[in-house]
């Protein structure tokens, strides 16, 4: 048996050593090392086995059960995502055990709004449940049930927290394979439906100015009241009872309104915005590596939320360019906006109106050897750039993925100079590369 293969490998590799040590295992009264070796093969093994599989097995106590059967379901019960004390890590998650039966859930992945790998062990009795928690010592503390002294099942911590937005959480086995979904509940404030984090000056160039965040509440009608609302991770800021912010504006938290000694990271870091009920508005990451914008870098600039009345996931780097001017811009926007028409040629140059407001006068792009190099006018955020690809002039085809970008460049004109080069998987094809620029209609 493999047991047996395995005691085997042990007497083969610590023989030579026995010798060595023979004044040591007789002073422990183990005289033969084959006496020994015997005795746990021929002895303590089968008694074990015998513990194991009769004792305590099925056909005994049954203490130790039989093989888990195949296809057995765990259900999403409870799920709180916005807890009445404040706290955001005493929301949790309930999975429920419907079966007559244990179920080991070793290796099943909770994922979604939510990221948790459950650890080796775990195990759901029969017909109960199981919590999980973003903090376990927090979930023991909750004033209200579920708590601690409940004699729970708890398993943490998971990555994030629970949006009151809606979202899918699902449940898969340690194969992959889709055990449970559920859609959470929509029950989000106001400040979760309408602020924004819409600019970030996190590296400013030395000497031009300090540090700061803007938020920008994106209603068309609704006047929120930020009393109580909190930076809590990045940085540390609480805005002052009565604070009000009118539809449309924005408001700035200079680096002098920075609590605790705290000050945002020059090589990126997580940020957390939190209501005045602890619930999450935005929790990202932003970072000054590519694909991130590098210019806020140091470079004098800062970071851009493209088309916040949008609300674009704040998480991807494609949603955020750098200003277009030094120091930032803090308490406004500097898009701009297309007017004329797209296909029109008011300037004679032969190239459509759209092109030249989209890449700057010109359009200019250019092929040398295999890196890719095109001009972008910053501020246009009402447009979508798609770089297409051809290997015949005629058949043309979403190119992105045949490019790695290598840098950004802010030319400090409202462009930025963009290259990347032909990835080395394609790179035995002679390629033609164009820009499509798609004019979008906002609306929020």
């Amino acid at each position: 048996g493999y047991f047996e293969g395995l005691l085997e490998g042990f007497r083969n590799t610590i023989q030579r050593d026995v010798v060595v040590d023979q004044a040591l295992w007789s002073g422990a009264g183990i005289t033969n090392f084959n006496n020994g070796y015997n005795g746990v093969l021929n002895t303590s093994l089968p008694n074990r086995r015998n513990a194991l599989f009769e004792t305590y097995g099925p056909s005994g106590s049954g203490l130790i059960p039989q093989e888990q059967s195949a296809g057995l379901v765990i259900n999403f019960g409870n799920i709180e995502s916005n807890p009445e004390s404040g706290n955001q890590d005493e929301e949790f998650i309930e999975l429920k055990n419907p079966n007559n039966e244990a179920v080991d859930l070793s290796g099943w992945t909770i994922s979604g709004g939510v990221e948790l790998s459950l650890p080796p062990g775990t195990v759901i009795p029969s017909n109960s449940s199981l919590y999980l928690s973003p903090d376990v010592h927090d979930f023991r503390l909750r004033p209200a049930s579920p708590t601690g002294r409940e004699g729970h099942y708890v398993i943490g911590n998971y990555d994030g927290h629970l949006s009151n937005f809606t979202e899918i959480l699902s449940l898969s086995d340690s194969d992959g394979s889709l055990i449970s979904e559920v859609i959470t509940e929509d029950q989000p404030s106001d400040a979760q439906r309408f602020l924004v984090i819409s600019e970030i000056m996190y590296h400013p160039e030395e000497g031009a100015g300090e540090e700061f965040i803007e938020i920008m509440n994106i209603s068309k009608s609704t006047t929120l009241n930020l009393g109580g609302i909190s930076f809590t991770d990045g940085i540390n800021y609480t805005i002052p009872a009565g604070t009000l912010l009118a539809p449309g504006n924005r408001m700035v938290i200079s680096a002098s309104d920075f609590k605790n000694g705290t000050a945002l990271s020059n090589g990126g870091e997580l940020l957390k915005l939190e209501d005045a009920s602890r619930g999450t508005i935005s929790e990202f990451r932003y970072d000054d590596e590519t694909p991130w914008p590098i210019s806020p870098d140091g470079g004098g600039t800062s970071l851009i939320l493209k088309n916040p009345t949008l609300k674009p996931d704040p998480s991807l780097a494609s949603n955020w360019r750098p200003s277009l001017t030094s120091g930032g811009n803090p308490g406004n926007t500097d898009a701009i906006t297309f007017r004329g028409q797209a296909n029109g040629d008011l300037n004679g140059n032969g190239i459509p109106d759209l092109i030249d407001y989209a890449l700057g006068n010109g359009g200019i792009t250019q092929m040398t050897g295999d890196t890719f190099t095109y001009l972008k006018r910053l501020g246009a955020d009402d447009v979508t750039f798609l770089i297409e690809a051809s290997t015949d002039l005629i058949h043309w085809n979403d190119g992105s993925a045949l490019l790695i970008e290598q840098s950004r460049t802010h030319q400090g004109d409202g462009t930025e100079l963009i290259g990347s080069k032909l990835s080395p998987a394609v790179s035995g094809t002679h390629w033609f590369f164009r820009i499509r620029v798609t004019l979008n209609l906002l609306k929020n």
